[in-house]
């Protein structure tokens, strides 16, 4: 339901949904070994501003972070919560090192955790 004419065209032949999938990925996704290195280039190369709003960050970061692995980059829950502490400013660096030695954070967790320390320095009186 969700595929153009044309990738009809391109599966209507394949037997099953995964080799309609990978057929569908090699067409239309970049996955050469300079796409692959320059998606993780530019995804670990990211830093966030000082006063930088934390929403507009995450939400490019999330983006490089998807071109990254649909350039074929395998990246775990734990790097990708180390790259994305890594990318923030140096005046979080009392959180980095609060959160970094959790056990079983995920990006998720992380991502709240960063957003509830904005609105923590943002209002530190808690009104």
């Amino acid at each position: 339901m969700h595929l153009s004419d044309r990738q009809v065209d391109h599966v209507r032949s394949l037997g099953s949904a995964r080799a309609m999938w990978d057929h569908l990925q090699q067409l239309h996704q970049p996955s050469d070994g300079t796409t692959k290195i320059f998606s993780y280039r530019t995804l670990m190369s990211m830093d966030m501003r000082e006063g930088e709003p934390t929403d507009t960050f995450i939400s490019n970061w999330q983006r490089q972070l998807d071109a990254a692995i649909s350039a074929c980059n395998i990246i775990d829950e734990t790097s990708k919560c180390e790259i994305l502490m890594g990318s923030l400013p140096k005046s979080l660096i009392t959180f980095m090192s609060i959160h970094s030695n959790e056990k079983d954070l995920n990006l998720r967790t992380l991502i709240g955790k960063i957003k509830q320390d904005e609105l923590r320095r943002k209002n530190p009186n808690g009104q």
